[in-house]
């Protein structure tokens, strides 16, 4: 009986679904149902798919997810012991890198492995923690990332041309991190507090800039650099936009703070951006800076926007919320959660 019980949790996602008949106020005159899907415990890695349709989930197997039901569509390897997961940006591959630096790409309709490729990390006995290492699909579908991403996790960068298979571009350095493909053939990456983009094409690079962290644009002609200024009792983050290729600075603005984790993910289309301080999370209107809706704090850990910018996924701890930010207006007010 025990071993019956261990097989069905094993091929399980232990999850409950919640729902009310009421519904949260954005403050805007809009409702809407809130649900939550609590994850078994060694499910700890997420991502949302661009059309905000389906959650890939990993970490002890992989498993696609229904966004708006919790239900299970999709299960690959179970036994795989994953710290990556992604999907490609049509929503027609899953991707995962595995704890010995196997990457694998299937084929979500057919269920079929397309790819697999070695990534070669040099600290093998490093534990990797959630959000650790950065994989990605290029906007073409040309290009497979993988590397650190917001954590200095590993010394090694790896971009592969998925139609040759090929790796086209490797590069190993001290203190690696915000990793990140973007404009379909250009990469990304901070390597000891300086920021560089590389053409994957010509493999000239384009930018190099001395700060704390950094966020490409998605059209790539623009990176947000964030920077602390340590005082007591809060501490001063400077954000500033330069142009990718010169360096210039384009505008510069100011968010006070006492600390936790800071970082900032772009709206695929560019028009916002979620800057995460003192664990509290902001959308802002990127081309006026004005704020336009606030997140409760603690630890929530934003994850990624959809395509259409309606949605946007967190994570805290083993709940996964969706929430819906379709109605951006200015003025901040609570974000709605559509599944919590």
């Amino acid at each position: 009986m025990q071993a019956m019980k261990a097989k069905i949790r094993s091929r399980s996602l232990l999850f409950f679904l919640l729902i009310f008949m009421g519904g949260i106020s954005t403050g805007f005159g809009q409702e809407t149902p809130v649900r939550e899907i609590l994850l078994d415990a060694s499910m700890v890695l997420t991502a949302l798919s661009p059309d905000g349709s389906m959650i890939l989930v990993g970490g002890q197997g992989i498993r696609i997810l229904n966004a708006k039901t919790g239900e299970v569509m999709k299960e690959f390897d179970t036994s795989m012991q994953t710290i990556a997961v992604a999907f490609s940006p049509d929503n027609s591959m899953a991707s995962a890198c595995d704890r010995n630096g196997k990457v694998t790409i299937w084929d979500i309709s057919t269920e079929t492995i397309l790819h697999q490729f070695d990534f070669n990390f040099h600290d093998e006995n490093y534990m990797f923690g959630q959000d650790s290492i950065a994989l990605q699909i290029s906007t073409n579908g040309k290009y497979l990332l993988v590397g650190p991403s917001s954590t200095d996790a590993v010394d090694t960068i790896q971009v592969w041309d998925l139609e040759s298979r090929n790796s086209i571009y490797n590069f190993s350095g001290y203190l690696l991190s915000n990793c990140a493909l973007f404009s379909d053939a250009k990469l990304f990456f901070k390597a000891t507090f300086r920021g560089y983009v590389v053409d994957l094409i010509t493999l000239e690079q384009q930018f190099n800039e001395f700060n704390y962290g950094y966020a490409p644009s998605p059209d790539g002609d623009e990176i947000l650099c964030f920077s602390i200024i340590f005082n007591t009792p809060q501490n001063e983050y400077i954000y500033k936009i330069v142009n990718a290729k010169s360096g210039r600075l384009l505008r510069e603005h100011h968010v006070e703070g006492t600390g936790g984790d800071l970082r900032a993910i772009f709206s695929p289309s560019g028009k916002y951006i979620l800057i995460n301080v003192d664990d509290a999370a902001t959308i802002y209107d990127y081309a006026t800076w004005t704020p336009l809706r606030s997140f409760p704090p603690g630890e929530v850990i934003p994850q990624a926007f959809s395509t259409d910018d309606h949605w946007l996924l967190t994570q805290e701890e083993n709940s996964l919320k969706i929430w819906d930010i379709s109605n951006l207006q200015s003025g901040v007010s609570d974000a709605a959660e559509l599944y919590r």
